[in-house]
């Protein structure tokens, strides 16, 4: 009995398949039908993620390209893959989503990067405000590059998102767009603040500190053309605020 069960494990082995993994690689290893994985892409995918021949990866250039490829061959120090599907632009908001977050503590504002590039922001842009937490004040834009990369592989995305300058609130609301102010007790939902830009291509969420927006920077963006967007009636911390925001304009946008 145990000998006919081991059998039977045996024979269902082969055909487990693991979840497709995904890579970076810049977009001048992409050749044609072919893409290379070299330096610490390589190092991770051969020896952390012990990727074989003939196994199927998913592989971005960050910028917009996503291709399924095969696996070819496993040299010293690089991986070479043949593309057997284009996946670009595969499961990405079907606007582009700018994501302005206040300053805040950086463990905190890494959280954000992590979660909003998982859901499908393109740019991040750290946001001087009024009552911007101390502390907060010096982004380490290598390690935000940094997580929002590996947040970006796990994913799936075809994009991995810009992380910006520290900007004022006047420079980010003249980006255009959609422009929606996340604001405590305001009256529209952020599906019905979407509705107020028909036709607009890009979303740029303004979202403040644990204080929110002083009144003056408020009249600011709402005279620059923004909309504010309540986000329920409990009070969030700033990167709860954040990824709720994000979430809600991806589930409110077509795919």
């Amino acid at each position: 009995m145990i000998e006919s069960n081991i059998r039977k494990i045996i024979y269902v082995i082969p055909y487990i398949r693991r979840t497709m993994q995904n890579f970076y690689t810049p977009p001048e290893l992409f050749n044609g039908a072919a893409v290379t994985l070299a330096g610490d892409e390589y190092r991770h995918a051969a020896r952390s993620c012990r990727v074989r021949v003939g196994e199927l990866i998913g592989v971005t250039d960050g910028a917009g390209r996503r291709v399924e490829a095969r696996v070819e061959t496993i040299g010293t120090s690089s991986l070479s893959a043949a593309v057997v599907g284009d996946l670009s632009g595969k499961g990405e908001p079907a606007r582009e989503i700018t994501l302005a977050l206040a300053l805040i503590k950086p463990a905190r504002f890494e959280t954000a990067v992590e979660k909003c590039t998982e859901l499908g922001v393109r740019r991040i842009v750290p946001l001087a405000a009024a009552r911007c937490e101390r502390g907060g004040a010096r982004p380490n834009y290598l390690r935000l590059r940094r997580i929002a990369l590996e947040a970006a592989k796990q994913a799936g995305r075809s994009w991995i998102p810009e992380i910006a300058s520290v900007a004022d609130i006047e420079s980010v609301c003249r980006g255009g767009g959609a422009l929606i102010a996340a604001a405590k007790g305001a009256d529209l939902r952020v599906r019905e603040a979407l509705a107020r830009f028909p036709g607009a291509e890009r979303v740029t969420l303004l979202v403040g500190p644990e204080g929110d927006f002083t009144s003056e920077e408020t009249t600011l963006m709402i005279e620059m053309g923004a909309v504010l967007a309540g986000l329920g009636g409990l009070t969030l911390r700033a990167e709860t605020a954040a990824v709720a925001a994000v979430a809600l304009v991806v589930s409110a946008v077509s795919y």
